[in-house]
């Protein structure tokens, strides 16, 4: 199945709704796994829809690993 250039444009502009999305709430202070989880599951939507994977996705991705971290390490153990 061949995609228009219309169907793809708009699937990235989705995508980059989407990496804004993600951006607001994790500055909203929504928990980072749960962004985390989010935004692989909006990789995986990028992927399945044969779109390469947007830049916003990598430097997040790295931000929310690092909040991750961060957060498991003030956790008492």
């Amino acid at each position: 199945m061949h995609r228009s250039s219309q169907d793809t444009a708009a699937q990235r502009k989705a995508s980059d709704r989407k990496v804004s999305d993600l951006i607001a709430s994790h500055a909203a202070g929504e928990d980072p796994r749960r962004t985390m989880a989010r935004l692989n599951a909006t990789i995986i939507d990028c992927q399945r829809a044969g779109l390469d994977m947007p830049r916003g996705f990598v430097d997040l991705s790295r931000r929310l690993s690092a909040a991750c971290v961060a957060r498991d390490r003030r956790r008492p153990h």
